[in-house]
């Protein structure tokens, strides 16, 4: 639509400025300046319209071919297997640190770390899986900042008893067995308290990223006994070019697999939360460990 409204600018200003300049060319005489004024004022607008047109037919085309290609990995290799599920989960080890420059990465058709894992809803932000009563995880702990060699510290994102905002509890805020309010904190911590993590690996390759193709594979692990609990493999088209988040824009479409599984649903699928809130006892050894 941008488009459109620039070529239709361009072509009112164009054929304005050919009007001027070929009436002064018959004014002087000059005939064939004329003729060559009016192919460039009047013939580049209906020019540029074919190619931009020519493009996003184009474009729409390869669109349709990606689609279909995303739709035949899905069928041959997609989908996801859950082996064993785990009851009473206090918290989950995200054994991947993620990238923390979201909006650029965004952005990056090549560059970008895993666009499946992100579009999966895989960040450094896992905030909004922690919660109370069988809605969320107590704590969520992760490698230390991208980049960085794996071990301790650990970070450890999890809740903590706020009494000063008993009178104002924030939306961000839940509540504890003994009712006191509770927030969410990120702690750095030398030893994890985790029995179950998971990690993405990405599966796109050169060709795919250029045509906006991305693919990924989540895997739930015991962390003690190493056994793969669970695993998905899914792909996608992103909007690409056509997007302002390149590689957004891909939920609830054809060209997404696999549909209305996400990474918090797989993990509270697999790795399903405890049913009942925190003590302050138990909020407190979060702290420190």
């Amino acid at each position: 639509m941008k488009t459109m409204i620039e070529l239709i600018v361009y072509g009112v200003v164009s054929g304005l400025f050919g009007l001027v300049i070929c009436g002064l060319c018959i004014r002087w005489n000059r005939k064939r300046a004329a003729l060559i004024a009016a192919m460039i004022f009047f013939g580049g607008p209906i020019a540029a319209y074919l190619y931009v047109a020519l493009r996003e037919d184009m474009a729409a085309s390869n669109f349709e071919a990606d689609v279909a290609y995303v739709k035949e990995l899905c069928a041959k290799q997609g989908g996801e297997k859950i082996y064993r599920t785990v009851d009473n989960v206090e918290g989950v080890f995200q054994m991947k640190a993620r990238n923390p420059d979201p909006e650029g990465q965004w952005r990056d058709q090549y560059g970008m770390v895993d666009p499946w894992g992100m579009a999966q809803g895989d960040s450094e932000e896992l905030l909004g899986f922690l919660s109370t009563a069988g809605r969320g995880y107590w704590y969520f702990e992760q490698q230390p900042k991208f980049g960085a060699p794996d071990g301790p510290p650990y970070r450890r994102k999890h809740l903590v008893s706020t009494p000063e905002l008993a009178h104002a509890p924030s939306s961000d805020a839940v509540i504890s067995r003994e009712g006191n309010i509770l927030s969410r904190q990120s702690s750095e911590v030398k030893i994890l308290r985790s029995r179950y993590g998971y990690y993405i690996e990405d599966l796109s390759t050169k060709e795919m990223r250029s045509r906006w193709i991305a693919g990924g594979r989540i895997k739930i692990v015991d962390l003690q006994t190493k056994e793969v609990l669970a695993e998905q493999v899914g792909y996608f088209r992103a909007m690409g070019n056509a997007s302002k988040m390149k590689w957004g824009g891909i939920h609830g479409t054809a060209h997404y697999c696999p549909h209305g599984r996400s990474l918090g649903k797989l993990l509270m699928d697999v790795l399903k939360p405890i049913n009942e809130s925190p003590t302050n006892e138990q909020l407190s050894r979060l702290k420190g460990e």
